[in-house]
C-alpha cells in the first residue's frame, strides 16, 4: 500500500510540473482549442446531412451530432503524446534519464499525459457543455444514470488501452530508430478504426465485427456507444473484457520489448 501511495505522489508531482510548463505554450493551446472545436463541427455537419438524406442509416441526425460531440471529448480525454515524445527521446539518446530515475518511466508518462489532457479539456469543456445542453434541451437524445456510470468505466479502461499501446509502439524505437512510417499507419488506423472519421456502427456488419477485436475501437468509439446506448448490456460486458485483455497484452508486450530492446540501446542519438 505504501508503494502505491509513493507512486501516486510521484505521478501528482509530475502532473503539477507539466501543468506549470503549459503557461509557456499559450499559442499551441489556442491552436488545439480551435481544432478541437472545428473538427467535430465539420464531421457532424457532413454526417448529419447524410443522415437527413438517407433512411438507411442506423443513427439519426441527432445521434450523429451528439456522437461527434462525444468523439471530440473522448479524443481529448484519451489523447496521449507518449508515442511521439518517447520514440524521439529514444532516437536522440535522451531515454537514458528514465533508466537512472528511481521511479522509472511509466509514472512520469502518466503524469505528463494527464497534465496535457486537463489543460485542453478545461479550455474546451464550456463549448462541449453548451452543445450538450442544447441537444438535451431539444430532446434530441436521452442520457440515463446507468449509461453515465458505464461510460466512466469505459473511459478509464480506454485511457489505459491507449497509454500502454503508445508505450509499446514507442519502445519499438529500441530496435528501429526511424518509426515515421509506423507513426503514419498508427494514426491513420486510430482515426479510422477508432471511429473518429466515421461512426463504426455505420460500417458494414463484417467491418464493424473486425473493429470489435482491435484496440482502437475501445479508445474512442466504445465509450461513446455505451453513453448513447447504441449497444446492449451483453456487448458492453464483452467490451469491458476485451479492454482488459488488451491492457494485459499490451503491458506484457511492453515488458518483452523493453527487456530485449534495452540491450540494443546505445544512448548516442541519431
Amino acid at each position: 500500500m505504501g508503494k502505491i501511495v509513493i507512486e501516486l505522489k510521484y505521478i501528482w508531482s509530475v502532473f503539477l510540473l507539466k501543468l506549470d510548463m503549459w503557461s509557456v505554450y499559450r499559442l499551441k493551446l489556442i491552436v488545439w482549442i480551435i481544432s478541437g472545436i472545428l473538427e467535430p463541427i465539420i464531421w457532424s455537419v457532413l454526417w448529419y446531412v447524410t443522415a437527413q438524406e438517407s433512411a438507411d442509416l442506423v443513427m439519426s441526425g441527432a445521434e450523429i451530432l451528439s456522437y461527434y460531440l462525444l468523439t471530440a471529448l473522448m479524443n481529448r480525454i484519451t489523447r496521449s503524446w507518449t508515442f511521439d515524445t518517447l520514440r524521439k527521446e529514444i532516437r536522440e539518446g535522451r531515454y537514458t534519464k528514465y533508466l537512472l530515475w528511481p521511479k522509472g518511466i511509466i509514472g512520469f508518462r502518466i503524469g505528463a499525459d494527464w497534465s496535457d489532457r486537463v489543460v485542453t479539456l478545461a479550455a474546451l469543456l464550456p463549448f462541449w457543455f453548451i452543445w450538450l445542453f442544447i441537444l438535451q434541451s431539444k430532446g434530441l437524445f436521452e442520457v440515463t444514470i446507468s449509461n453515465i456510470g458505464l461510460f466512466f468505466v469505459a473511459v478509464i479502461l480506454a485511457t489505459f488501452v491507449r497509454f500502454y499501446l503508445d508505450m509499446f509502439l514507442a519502445h519499438l524505437a529500441l530496435f528501429w530508430v526511424k518509426l515515421d512510417g509506423l507513426s503514419t499507419v498508427y494514426w491513420s488506423a486510430y482515426r479510422l478504426f477508432g471511429g473518429i472519421t466515421v461512426p463504426l456502427v455505420l460500417l458494414p456488419a463484417w467491418a464493424f465485427g473486425i473493429t470489435k477485436i482491435m484496440p482502437f475501437r475501445y479508445v474512442v468509439s466504445f465509450p461513446i456507444e455505451v453513453f448513447q446506448g447504441l449497444i446492449s448490456n451483453e456487448e458492453i460486458i464483452r467490451g469491458f473484457i476485451i479492454c482488459m485483455a488488451w491492457i494485459i497484452v499490451e503491458y506484457a508486450a511492453l515488458q518483452v520489448v523493453f527487456r530485449v530492446g534495452i540491450k540494443n540501446y546505445e544512448s548516442v542519438g541519431a
